[in-house]
């Protein structure tokens, strides 16, 4: 069994917030911790880093 990386789960209580109890402060400070944290950026597999934002962004 694969164990979550900090940045997975993050985004799956994320998820799970979102599910539970809609838009509320807890999941943008959380959302606000994943683009901060370079370590919890999402990294596409050409390895260049892309902000949190960037993503959001349609």
């Amino acid at each position: 069994m694969k164990l979550l990386s900090k940045r997975e789960k993050i985004v799956y209580k994320i998820i799970n917030e979102f599910y539970e109890n809609g838009f509320k402060s807890l999941n943008i400070q959380m959302l606000k911790l994943l683009s901060e944290k370079n370590d919890l950026r999402w990294t596409p597999f050409t390895s260049e880093v892309i902000p949190l934002e960037q993503l959001l962004e349609i």
